[in-house]
């Protein structure tokens, strides 16, 4: 299994996301902004369609009750402004309006068919590489990223284990990109 890193630069995610809004289609911006800001696995992200985010009558709901591909757990994932923003932008530049259309579909086909995994690692990485981050990248890094920020900000560390979903806060630890720089700086700082 490869590890991956958060994207820990602020200024590269606004790089990021500058660089996926100016793009003609917008699902790119929806699935990194989605990601950075839900915490949820790539795989679970990238099986949404329109009637999970919005309702019967037309509204974007304020969040989503999803089972999780991988845990079979379901979870509760609010949508902050940034999440409604990039929705709204999405609904607005794609005109999708069957609520079975999936979100995240191969703008070349004409399938209602989400893109793969391996597509949106692919989409990830360049992402990355063209804003010059040198790590580890993939399909976590964007869930990951969310883990670091909310630890950036304050969280507890139980919250942010919470928010994952995560049945153990160990691996909780890992996500939230605690790495031996850290401990050092943290060590070098105390004293009794």
């Amino acid at each position: 299994m490869n590890i991956v890193e958060p994207i820990r630069s602020e200024n590269q995610i606004k790089q990021i996301r500058g660089n996926l809004y100016r793009q003609k289609n917008p699902r790119d911006y929806l699935i990194f902004v989605f990601g950075i800001n839900s915490g949820l696995r790539i795989g679970d992200i990238l099986s949404l369609k329109l009637e999970d985010v919005k309702d019967g009558q037309g509204n974007l709901k304020d969040y989503l009750d999803i089972k999780e591909q991988k845990t079979g757990k379901t979870r509760k994932v609010f949508f902050n402004k940034q999440i409604k923003e990039a929705l709204n932008y999405y609904l607005k530049k794609t005109g999708i309006f069957n609520l079975d259309q999936y979100l995240f579909t191969n703008e070349k086909s004409k399938k209602n068919k989400p893109i793969t995994r391996i597509r949106a690692y692919q989409l990830i990485n360049k992402w990355c590489k063209d804003v010059g981050l040198d790590c580890k990248v993939g399909g976590h890094t964007l869930r990951k990223t969310f883990g670091y920020h909310m630890r950036m900000q304050g969280v507890s560390i139980e919250r942010i284990s919470n928010l994952l979903n995560h049945r153990n806060i160990k691996v909780t630890f890992r996500y939230i990109g605690i790495n031996d720089d850290e401990n050092k700086e943290v060590i070098n700082g105390f004293g009794i």
